[in-house]
């Protein structure tokens, strides 16, 4: 497998990730970690090794626990008496599962992965792995790598296959998840056979499906909840948890802005720290989901100037709109003019891609606001209209990759 600096002949490459809005500590997010840095290392990272053989350094650091805190529990929210107050992990399944039903036309039932497979078998692996990470524990995760790689082998055969023949037969979710498994085993032994190149998957492929399979059944108790229920109705419930953490979070980080104890200072420490790692050989990147796609900007053209950064990645993130606001440190009110038609793009990064989805309401162009940066749109449609699941998916960590591969 090609690695993003293989043709550049580059060293090792330390990667920092910053999570965006609505994170709060605790097991399950160390699960969306350990499986969001395991498919880092099977697509972005590839093969990639430092030069005494461990694993890629990926630092995450945490800022959740500094962020929005309702102090009335949420009582501001307009809701019914009887509406049943989810916790962060069960509003997740929502929207995940809320957005599968905007792909298409279908609407609630009890069989969760089956329509949108008929739809798009990617779409299906890409919800059925996602599912599989929200409201789990560690310890689900102990073979995250095999996790990883039979996602990047499911993933594959979905895109060779997308409406196979026999999946007109198929009944029922769990039926789906049998033909599936015996499937991509088959299509991962061809490829083996054929000596084209695995992606590494491990001998306890077994456990892995009994993990994909306990994340079905989340995701088919969620559609259950909403069985004999409009499409449209699930909609609130599942978004406005998300939208909510993500202004409470989002005031509070401009709140702050300075002050001892801030997120902006709780996320300089950590990349300051991965820069001073960087040798000669190294080439730093950083990822930056949704509002920490904003703090990063912010203090990469404030207090960090001088520190390179040779591949910023941004998804779902609100740059350029802040940028439109002049929200930032140093944002410039006299640009735009004629003569200065965008900002420019800070010195210290050399390549900065932004991905977005024009159904993620959360995620906003760049381009047009700052000079030199490449936006990658995904197609309409595609379950990145989930904001908070982008880095659970296959789909996205491959296709991604493949973006930066073209033109490393």
């Amino acid at each position: 497998m090609h690695t993003i600096y293989e043709k550049r002949g580059k060293g090792n490459m330390p990667l920092v990730f910053i999570h965006g809005v609505a994170n709060r500590g605790g097991p399950k997010y160390d699960a969306g970690v350990k499986a969001r840095d395991a498919l880092f290392r099977q697509f972005l990272l590839g093969s990639h090794r430092r030069s005494d053989g461990t694993a890629v350094q990926i630092v995450n650091p945490y800022w959740g626990h500094l962020g929005g805190r309702l102090r009335w529990n949420g009582a501001s929210l307009p809701a019914g008496d009887n509406v049943e107050k989810l916790g962060s992990e069960k509003e997740a399944l929502a929207e995940l599962y809320a957005s599968a039903l905007l792909m298409g036309d279908f609407e609630p039932s009890d069989h969760a992965i089956l329509p949108v497979a008929r739809r798009s078998l990617s779409d299906a692996v890409d919800l059925l792995w996602a599912a599989s990470v929200i409201d789990a524990d560690p310890d689900d995760f102990d073979e995250v790598d095999d996790f990883a790689a039979l996602g990047a082998f499911a993933y594959a055969y979905a895109s060779a296959n997308p409406s196979p023949d026999w999946l007109a037969a198929v009944a029922d979710d769990d039926d789906l998840l049998d033909r599936l498994e015996i499937e991509v085993a088959t299509y991962a032994s061809r490829k083996h056979a054929d000596n084209t190149e695995t992606l590494g998957l491990g001998s306890k492929v077994k456990g892995v499906w009994g993990t994909i399979r306990a994340g079905a059944t989340k995701l088919k108790t969620a559609a259950t909840g909403g069985v004999g229920r409009k499409a449209s109705d699930l909609i609130r419930p599942a978004f406005v948890p998300g939208v909510v953490g993500f202004l409470g979070d989002v005031f509070v980080y401009l709140h702050q802005q300075n002050s001892a104890g801030s997120i902006r200072e709780e996320v300089s420490k950590a990349i300051k720290s991965a820069a001073a790692s960087v040798e000669e050989d190294d080439r730093l990147v950083i990822v930056a989901h949704s509002m920490g796609g904003n703090i990063v900007y912010d203090l990469l053209t404030s207090d960090l100037t001088t520190t390179q950064v040779p591949l910023l990645i941004t998804a779902g993130t609100q740059v350029g709109f802040f940028e439109e606001l002049k929200l930032f440190a140093k944002s410039d009110e006299a640009v735009p003019t004629k003569s200065r038609p965008k900002v420019e793009m800070p010195s210290n990064i050399e390549r900065w891609i932004n991905v977005f989805d024009y159904s993620d309401l959360l995620g906003f162009r760049v381009a047009p606001i700052i000079d030199g940066v490449e936006d990658f749109d995904f197609p309409t449609g595609s379950l990145l209209n989930a904001h908070g699941q982008y880095f659970l998916q296959p789909g996205f960590h491959q296709r991604l990759a493949a973006r930066v591969l073209s033109k490393s």
